[in-house]
């Protein structure tokens, strides 16, 4: 199978997508197209293609459109094996970690079951992945394109689109979610940490919550409150300020008074760290 075909269902997509929005809803596919069909790089190629398709670029309508029919025959994500196999060719995989062993063997398996090795080499091998990758592609964009019938077929069309549009509005790029974990970390006072490393783990619930809060306050406040547990639960509910930090604060040198005034602070401010300064002046008094 070419990819041609492929790239072809993408326009046709695309182009029933604007006629129903009247705007662009994809942004541009920009990592380079599988050239052959039959070699390690063209399916490496077809690998990161597709990823962006399904998890970026086409993820905002996508996750619209799973819930109509055809699409919403499938069960869970579109591709499943996709990710994994994104992960097992662009990741620097540790193989202490559960989760990377787990990955490793999804795409093991895949690969095992359509080309019959687990470590393909020869050209067939390659070609039979590819056709199987690029096959599972081309019923998606079928599916979707299809999808795009319940516009027309719908007796509210007007309702339904405001829906769609509504979902776009609330498909947020992952780095958007980096302002709000920055905010609880200089809120708790925890220095060096990158927010794509706390991101990384929890962005598909904060999505989540965007997607079901009633409007924008709801979403701020509702995020907000979401992110500064999950910054939280990372430090186990660290403090901010280290025991000499606090000693240095409290020009106590005792070893017991250290102690005493920690103790104080974690009642005081309880697990959320709340009204941390003015705990601080009051053990300052005392």
């Amino acid at each position: 199978m070419s990819f041609a075909e492929i790239h072809q269902l993408h326009l046709d997509f695309k182009r029933r997508l604007t006629s129903i929005v009247g705007k662009e809803v994809f942004s541009e596919i920009t990592v380079s197209p599988p050239r052959a069909t039959d070699d390690e790089l063209s399916f490496l190629r077809l690998i990161s293609w597709g990823y962006v398709l399904v998890f970026e670029s086409g993820r905002g309508p996508l996750s619209f459109l799973k819930n109509l029919p055809p699409l919403n025959q499938s069960n869970g994500q579109l591709i499943p094996h996709l990710h994994s196999l994104r992960t097992w060719t662009s990741h620097n995989l540790d193989f202490d970690k559960k989760r990377d062993i787990k990955t490793i063997r999804a795409a093991t398996l895949w690969l095992l079951e359509k080309c019959g090795t687990g470590s393909p080499e020869r050209h067939q091998e390659w070609e039979a992945c590819f056709n199987a990758l690029a096959g599972d592609l081309k019923n998606l964009l079928r599916n979707a394109i299809s999808a795009c019938d319940c516009f027309e077929k719908h007796e509210d069309r007007e309702m339904l689109i405001q829906a769609l549009n509504k979902s776009l509005d609330r498909n947020w790029e992952a780095f958007l979610f980096d302002e709000y974990v920055q905010k609880a970390l200089s809120k708790f006072q925890y220095t060096g940490i990158p927010p794509i490393e706390i991101r990384k783990t929890n962005l598909e619930a904060w999505r989540r919550i965007v997607s079901i809060s009633e409007d924008e306050d709801s979403i701020e406040r509702n995020l907000t409150l979401r992110i500064e547990n999950d910054v939280l639960t990372l430090m186990a509910s660290a403090f901010p300020s280290t025991s000499e930090e606090i000693a240095e604060k409290l020009q106590r040198p005792s070893h017991l008074s250290i102690t005493a005034a920690m103790l104080f602070l974690r009642e005081k401010c309880g697990d959320k760290l709340e009204n941390l300064d003015s705990i601080m002046r009051e053990l300052r008094a005392i």
